[in-house]
């Protein structure tokens, strides 16, 4: 699949790979997630593949291809004509090339055979996917035979280092917190964080952060009162917080917000994409206080993810979302 879109000024291409891929628990360590679910999300998606007997959607996911191996193999295919060509009314295109040579389909197998896959977007349609299996399992013995639909679930597999793979922030708001708690968890950004007072619109707020965030943790703070860019300070980062220290989301969520709300973080904590919303919400006074976030690095995200740790909900915006419906993976009978 070779999708191409706007970002910007710019348009953006990617290319993926859809594909079968068998299902693992996550303790083979060969299939790695980012981040923690929900059951009802869950239940869901598993009430619509028990419905369609298909998955429509393919879970996006990521790999390292640092010597190029299926690059050329891509190039290869792309060569020859596809079986799909489309552009939708946002000015995306989606290509499809089918891949029917059989040397090809084992080389590719070769290449990610022992070689990890990240989940990048997903992760609810994944553990839908893999209870399904178990349950298929647990009617039937025979349901184990590795040549069933059903003990595999459709991705689209994008390399680490293509041009295309696009992350954007993800950024937070606090709402509905009492005073007393507020006024603590602004004390605790004060002790965590050097301050310095920032200027401009949103979209300035966020070129800020981003070009400054660069190589170092940081975000920016927006209330009522004004804002602020925080930089985290080396002198409070613990040894015990790892490789996490790199994420000023769980930084935030864990050592800012949860000391001071506790289970109920999530009631006042929430989550936007759009910066300009968040920004003019804050200083409208309509939320308390808006974080503005960098894209997370990726060099991080393989660092944490690779070492068997997760990331905060919403760390992550892989955008855009892959097309939905183009490709139909059945889940009954053999591949």
């Amino acid at each position: 699949m070779r999708h191409s879109f706007p970002l910007g000024d710019k348009l953006m291409v990617r290319v993926g790979l859809i594909a079968s891929v068998g299902l693992e628990d996550y303790q083979t360590r060969q299939i790695l997630p980012h981040e923690f679910t929900q059951a009802p999300a869950i239940q869901d998606r598993i009430w619509l593949m028990e419905s369609l007997s298909a998955n429509i959607s393919p879970i996006m996911s990521i790999f390292r291809d640092t010597e190029g191996v299926l690059t050329q193999v891509f190039n290869k295919v792309m060569a020859d004509e596809p079986e799909f060509d489309a552009t939708d009314d946002s000015n995306n295109r989606t290509v499809l090339w089918c891949i029917s040579d059989s040397d090809v389909h084992r080389q590719i197998s070769e290449f990610f055979a022992g070689r990890p896959i990240y989940l990048a977007d997903g992760h609810h349609r994944y553990e839908a996917a893999r209870q399904y299996q178990l349950d298929r399992h647990a009617e039937n013995e025979a349901a184990k035979a590795p040549n069933l639909a059903h003990n595999y679930v459709m991705m689209t597999l994008i390399a680490f280092d293509d041009p295309g793979l696009v992350v954007l922030g993800y950024h937070r708001t606090l709402n509905a917190v009492p005073e007393d708690k507020l006024a603590k968890i602004k004390t605790k950004i004060n002790e965590l964080f050097d301050s310095a007072p920032l200027s401009g619109n949103s979209d300035s707020l966020i070129d800020q952060v981003d070009a400054q965030g660069v190589n170092t943790q940081l975000l920016a703070a927006v209330d009522s009162d004004g804002s602020r860019m925080l930089r985290l300070k080396e002198s409070a980062i613990d040894p015990s917080w790892g490789a996490l220290s790199a994420s000023e989301a769980w930084v935030l969520e864990e050592k800012v917000l949860r000391p001071e709300l506790g289970d109920a973080t999530l009631e006042h904590l929430d989550f936007m994409h759009d910066h300009d919303e968040a920004v003019e919400q804050a200083r409208k006074g309509e939320l308390q206080m808006t974080f503005l976030l960098k894209p997370f690095p990726l060099d991080a995200f393989e660092s944490i993810v690779g070492g068997g740790q997760r990331l905060p909900r919403k760390s992550t915006f892989f955008f855009p979302k892959l097309p939905t419906g183009l490709v139909i993976n059945r889940l009954e009978g053999e591949l």
